[in-house]
């Protein structure tokens, strides 16, 4: 055992004995599918870790002992199991620090394949969170995995089920978006958290399992999972989790196993340990509480910097549209105002309108040319949209011919400054880059800047 393993809780102790007990046994072939079991040994610096490394050279870490006309079937088999039944396994190995397998990366070039236009990662039975995660530690920054960032935030309550297994959608939501970024998407988070609780408390599952005396895997995996994902937003202390613990740890068999129907499993054993992990019950403080507390330093960190986002309707053999993207995203997190500036308009006002029809309170400030600056393919569009923004908005938009700067300022919060019009031709089919930030200084003196203009334009005529 490892140093941190005397630091644990019993509970711990005893499931993490068991998994190391059971990799250990002979006729057991370590392979990728153990990666869950090991993440969670990694929790405590396990020393069975050594085992994992030594095999993933081998052959059989992948498919397992099988004649050579099976082997093309088998690694069809396990693309399978990683793309449909097993979405976060490709994560566990990820973190594990397989980032360079040419297995995995081909495996997950096929699920951004297969992404729809809208964002959705629809390959499984867990919504796009668990295919997020992955996407999240391989490559943060991809417009694929803003793109399923978006699609989560619009769509998660379609993740809802009567059914505990399929919460798993929900608490997924949760890991993928707290991975990405915990304080940008802390709003989303937090709704989906009260989800959670409630539906404990609602549907009883926890203690409906318990009558049965039989609990099966989706059960243990279902609860283990809700408390992951709650422990990185409500206190620890909190009555539902604490009453999700106690179910959790009276279950645990003799053997030091969680069950599956009646016998012992290293997948419901795994999950249940990295829960107790995430609720403080392994070292002290818990490498997971360390672990997560240095991600949401190093998302602070990264959400003070500016960044830089690009229209390219060809780079690296395929379109990039990060300030589309970026725009999409800032609007629905105002809460006061938007403020935007920006030559011509014929695209996204649809958005403005139903945010200003969902958010009563919200102002939204727009200047623009005056209409007889507007020409080109969509002249009429553009005209039509500058009446009905207008109204919309209340009168809130203003002209002025000398208007040059493009700008979106959300609240006192972030600014994007960039090359672009919020036209289809320049948030699409041009080349056009910008910047993103949050600095404090920086959308001080945009705003400073906006109102100057503000004040100096004129309202659209009648």
């Amino acid at each position: 055992m490892g140093g941190d393993i005397d630091f644990c809780s019993e509970s711990v102790k005893k499931g993490v004995a068991y998994l190391e007990k059971t990799l250990a046994k002979e006729d057991h072939i370590i392979g990728a599918e153990n990666g869950l079991e090991f993440y969670v040994l990694s929790k405590i610096n396990s020393p069975f870790l050594s085992n994992f490394y030594k095999s993933v050279n081998e052959e059989t870490f992948w498919i397992g002992k099988v004649n050579e006309s099976e082997r093309e079937k088998e690694l069809d088999e396990l693309e399978f199991i990683y793309m449909h039944d097993n979405p976060l396994g490709l994560w566990y190995l990820l973190e594990l620090g397989l980032k360079d397998n040419e297995v995995i990366l081909g495996i997950i070039e096929k699920i951004k394949n297969n992404q729809t236009i809208q964002g959705d990662l629809p390959l499984n039975d867990y919504g796009t969170a668990g295919h997020l995660m992955s996407l999240v530690c391989l490559e943060p920054k991809s417009e694929h995995t803003k793109n399923a960032a978006t699609y989560i935030v619009q769509n998660w309550q379609n993740y809802k089920s009567e059914y505990p297994s399929e919460y798993l959608g929900v608490a997924l939501s949760v890991l993928a978006l707290s991975e990405l970024n915990f304080n940008l998407y802390r709003e989303t988070i937090q709704k989906m958290a009260i989800y959670l609780k409630e539906k404990i408390a609602e549907m009883g599952f926890v203690q409906s399992h318990k009558e049965k005396n039989k609990p099966d895997y989706n059960s243990i995996s279902s609860t283990s999972l809700i408390i992951i994902a709650l422990s990185r937003v409500i206190p620890k202390d909190d009555d539902v989790l604490k009453k999700a613990m106690e179910w959790l740890k009276s279950i645990q068999r003799k053997n030091g196993s969680w069950d599956l129907n009646g016998t012992g499993s290293l997948w419901a054993t795994a999950d249940a340990v990295w829960a107790l992990i995430s609720m403080g019950e392994g070292p002290k403080i818990s490498l997971e509480e360390i672990t997560w507390n240095e991600k949401l330093r190093q998302q602070k960190t990264k959400d003070s910097l500016p960044y830089f986002v690009h229209t390219s309707p060809l780079y690296n053999k395929s379109s990039v549209r990060e300030i589309m993207i970026s725009i999409k995203e800032m609007m629905p997190r105002a809460k006061k105002m938007i403020r935007i500036s920006s030559l011509y308009l014929d695209v996204l006002y649809e958005d403005l309108i139903e945010l200003s029809n969902q958010k009563p309170e919200l102002q939204i400030r727009i200047i623009t040319r005056p209409p007889k600056d507007i020409r080109g393919l969509r002249e009429k569009i553009a005209k039509n949209v500058l009446s009905i923004l207008s109204i919309s908005t209340k009168g809130n938009l203003r002209i002025n011919e000398l208007m040059h700067s493009r700008m979106l300022i959300i609240d006192d919060e972030e600014i994007l400054i960039s090359t672009a019009d919020l036209t289809r031709d320049q948030l699409y089919d041009e080349f056009n880059a910008g910047i993103y930030t949050k600095n404090k200084q920086c959308v001080k003196k945009s705003i400073e800047f906006f109102d100057n203009v503000w004040n100096n334009s004129e309202k659209l005529p009648d």
